[in-house]
């Protein structure tokens, strides 16, 4: 049987890390300098930790593309905001049978 379903990513800026934790995914915690990177650990560290917490295979995708979360992070002037930045982002689990 396929299920869909969606989770809670917190997504924080501070000293130059991006940081990426959900409390809907115990053990999640993805952090890097480089945004690009960070964001996209996201998706395939959820997917392990469902694999292992759950015994659960699921595809996870986020539901904004990482250009479309870097434009969502800038004020009117273009600017990423500093030096903390808060926001949730949602990544979709697909697929997932246990």
């Amino acid at each position: 049987m396929s299920a869909r379903t969606t989770i809670t990513v917190r997504y924080k800026f501070v000293d130059e890390w991006h940081v990426f934790q959900s409390d809907q995914v115990p053990g999640l915690y993805v952090a890097s300098r480089d945004s690009k990177a960070a964001y996209e650990d996201v998706g395939p560290s959820i997917k392990l930790l469902m694999k292992l917490n759950e015994g659960v295979e699921c595809d996870v995708t986020p539901e904004l593309p990482f250009k479309e979360f870097i434009a969502s992070l800038r004020d009117a002037d273009g600017a990423i905001e500093a030096p903390l930045v808060m926001s949730n982002k949602r990544f979709v689990l697909s697929g997932a049978h246990a």
